[in-house]
């Protein structure tokens, strides 16, 4: 369990125009939610302009950390608008001759009228602190990193679903896995912050993990039981990670883009701080920057690293 926090953070400087020591890795995150939150806070097809202008930022990024980005587009018509989805993508390339391919991605949309700090700034700034530091890594397989769109209904579990047109486009490349970073940054230390399902079975898990809102979750479905031992067993991290094994058919077992690849046959699993489970801002407009914990958060995104390592099989530094 993470220490008390012990001191306030500066407040929220522009990533851009501030160089990596001027800057923790908490201060860093959060200026970067705060950033998506506030400047790109409709992030959705109903705001075409500000939803382009954010993929033009993240697209920015990711050129700046010396990546070549692949943008997968596509166009559909919202609200009587030729709106353009599309899809970042970014490899490290893996070294091995069989190398496989490890998905790692955040969709980048909210719902419309809303921050989406949490749903889903966490989650992207999450995947490009990890992009940042794994851009040199020299994996055995290779991780892609990818900045899903239209998650979001009415998009959801549709052919205009950005991880679906990803997930049908990957054709006969051998994947490792996918691993959806949805909503990682709220906790609350209040006894009763967590609700847990009636009914789910968590075995092996300590009941005092889950009395508090202190804790991740990697949830898969049965054919992806390994994705989710695997990712469990290399988790280093203050913050504890609570793996979670439901049925495809369960309604608590597909609800982000992890689903997408289960749908085309491949092992996949979400990384979430629970949602609606536990974060009362949840598709609200109270979903702001101010409500997220970001030493948690950073500490959760120092266990996805190692898990993410240890699947892709990197040298040690």
């Amino acid at each position: 369990m993470l220490l008390p926090l012990l001191f306030a953070f500066a407040p929220a400087t522009n990533p851009a125009t501030a160089t990596p020591r001027e800057l923790s890795v908490e201060q860093r995150i959060e200026a970067e939610v705060t950033l998506l939150s506030t400047e790109y806070a409709d992030r959705d097809p109903t705001h075409p302009e500000t939803y382009a202008a954010s993929a033009k930022y993240l697209e920015g990024r990711l050129l700046a950390m010396d990546y070549e980005v692949k943008r997968q587009a596509f166009s559909f018509v919202a609200n009587g608008v030729e709106v353009e989805s599309v899809n970042l993508i970014a490899d490290v390339p893996g070294k091995a001759a069989d190398a496989k391919v490890l998905i790692v991605g955040a969709h980048y949309d909210t719902v419309p009228e809303t921050p989406g700090a949490d749903d889903n700034a966490s989650g992207v700034v999450g995947l490009l602190e990890l992009a940042d530091r794994l851009k040199n890594a020299e994996p055995e397989h290779t991780i892609r990193f990818v900045f899903w769109a239209n998650e979001e209904p009415p998009y959801f579990r549709t052919e205009l679903m950005g991880s679906v047109v990803h997930a049908k486009s990957l054709g006969d490349q051998d994947v490792l896995g996918a691993i959806s970073l949805d909503m990682i940054g709220y906790f609350d230390e209040a006894p009763g912050s967590q609700r847990i399902p009636d009914g789910l079975e968590l075995p092996g898990v300590d009941p005092a993990v889950l009395e508090t809102a202190t804790f991740l979750v990697v949830l898969g479905e049965p054919g992806s039981v390994g994705l989710v031992q695997g990712f469990a067993s290399a988790w280093e991290s203050e913050v504890p990670l609570v793996p979670v094994v439901l049925p495809k058919v369960a309604d608590l077992a597909g609800l982000s883009d992890h689903w997408s690849y289960w749908q085309e046959g491949y092992p996949a699993v979400q990384i979430t701080d629970t949602s609606f489970l536990r974060n009362p801002h949840y598709h609200t407009d109270g979903d702001t920057p101010d409500t997220l914990d970001y030493e948690r958060m950073a500490a959760g995104i120092d266990g996805i690293e190692s898990a993410l390592r240890a699947l892709a099989k990197t040298d040690p530094e």
